[in-house]
């Protein structure tokens, strides 16, 4: 959602009045809690609006710890398997969710940065 009058306003009225929100101006993208981000996308989505979503993880991937039905089968959003949320949540992702760009960046030892890009286009029945 670009930034333009009146969507800092639609986003409030989903999110409500007490949850940060931010418009960043290098990523030209709007930032809040990753637990509120399937609310949204429903929101945007349910109105007929294709997503462009961007899901930054960060966190302790070690190449000892496997990835198996506990990553797979994870309901939330964080991850610290070898898969580095490769497959977190897999059976869960809805369909329509493509995703069209991924990077990784080391930042120190068994650590990682992953930024996973995501086009989201209004469910068809």
């Amino acid at each position: 959602m670009p930034y333009r009058p009146g969507n800092r306003e639609a986003l409030r009225g989903t999110l409500g009045p007490g949850v940060p929100l931010k418009w960043n101006r290098e990523r030209r993208c709007w930032c809040f809690a990753t637990k509120h981000l399937h609310t949204i996308v429903q929101d945007l989505t349910a109105a007929g609006e294709t997503v462009r979503v961007e899901i930054e993880t960060k966190g302790r991937y070690a190449g000892a710890e496997k990835c198996d039905a506990r990553c797979r089968d994870a309901r939330g959003p964080y991850c610290e398997c070898a898969c580095a949320g490769r497959w977190h949540g897999a059976l869960f992702w809805p369909k329509h969710w493509v995703e069209i760009d991924t990077a990784e960046t080391t930042i120190g030892i068994e650590q990682k940065r992953v930024l996973r890009v995501y086009e989201v286009r209004p469910e068809r029945p």
